[in-house]
């Protein structure tokens, strides 16, 4: 089910260093579960900056990083959660969309030429639009709507802003989507030149 909750590297982290952690099953190694739903996997676009980080009170977090500390936000596993939250959102939109078999297999192609489409160290809204734009180049943007809400969901939405991809202090949340029909990704910045050169990846 891609609406359940799971827990990253279980099996290896139960009872960990001594530590007589037995939740792992539940929460893996990271601080909630992946899981599409918010009271379980609290994390949005803010988790990520140090000055924005909130404690997300009510949703239980893994002992392994009690107390919360807004000052490991920037951690890159940390970052990486809020980062891998949102691809599961894309990915359970698009397994509703086309079911598990089809579903996964776009997931993992979009989000691995969305990699090859991004620029050197990006920030998290150039990686969620080089997504948008593999999704154009191999799908004729059939799948924008469902990556839009995804990312929108978890708080990286059109409106939103971040500063570049060197620092996570200032990013801006926002929920909003564009109105898909009149938006228009320009391919030109993507053009690959060498190779063969015809242009295309």
């Amino acid at each position: 089910s891609p609406d359940a909750a799971y827990g990253w590297s279980g099996y290896a982290f139960y009872l960990i260093t001594g530590s007589g952690f037995d939740q792992n099953y539940y929460y893996g190694i990271r601080r909630y579960p992946y899981s599409t739903d918010l009271s379980k996997n609290p994390l949005t676009f803010k988790d990520i900056d140090p000055g924005q980080a909130l404690a997300h009170k009510g949703v239980p977090l893994s002992p392994l990083f009690s107390p919360f500390d807004p000052r490991s936000a920037d951690e890159v596993h940390n970052q990486g959660e809020v980062w891998c939250v949102t691809l599961w959102e894309m990915h359970a939109n698009l397994v509703h969309k086309y079911g598990w078999a089809i579903g996964n297999e776009l997931t993992l192609q979009l989000t691995t030429d969305g990699m090859k489409l991004t620029p050197a160290l990006p920030n998290f809204l150039q990686a969620r639009d080089a997504i948008l734009v593999a999704d154009t180049i191999d799908n004729g943007g059939a799948n924008v709507t469902e990556i839009w809400n995804a990312f929108a969901k978890r708080g990286m939405g059109y409106s939103a802003t971040s500063p570049d991809g060197s620092t996570t202090a200032g990013v801006h949340e926002a929920y909003d989507v564009p109105i898909v029909s009149s938006v228009k990704v320009s391919l030109e910045q993507y053009l690959v030149f060498g190779g063969n050169g015809n242009g295309i990846i």
